[in-house]
């Protein structure tokens, strides 16, 4: 494809994007475009679980 930077990724047509690289395609256009269209939360999300690991001192 020819594409070494966000410029030129940037600037790229999205439907030969999604044509090579399926629905990722999309996503890295728009992220290179500043297009996040995830929702915006008032509150994080609450922890799924937690773990019960220990790191060893060496």
């Amino acid at each position: 494809m020819g594409i070494k930077t966000i410029s030129e990724l940037a600037q790229s047509v999205p439907a030969l994007l999604k044509a090579v690289l399926q629905k990722q395609g999309e996503i890295i256009w728009g992220f290179a475009n500043s297009i996040d269209l995830s929702p915006v939360l008032a509150q994080p999300a609450p922890n799924k679980g937690y773990g019960n690991s220990t790191t060893m001192p060496f």
